[in-house]
């Protein structure tokens, strides 16, 4: 069965994150306070590792070496 652009839809996707939200206290706890100094240090080491990966990756491509 074919779907129009015109049919009714169901809009449960569609609604506010606070609407879809059953236990929200946790959820606003995460969100309002401040990494700690350890989280901070794993996003670093993590995204240098990717840089350094993709710098590693793109000299290979190029042949630079």
């Amino acid at each position: 069965m074919r779907r129009s652009t015109f049919d009714q839809q169901e809009s449960s996707w569609n609604l506010p994150a606070e609407a879809l939200d059953a236990g929200g206290q946790n959820d606003a706890y995460e969100r309002d306070r401040w990494p700690t100094a350890g989280e901070l240090l794993f996003e670093t080491g993590i995204v240098l590792a990717v840089a350094l990966g993709t710098g590693v990756v793109i000299q290979l491509v190029i042949g630079v070496g």
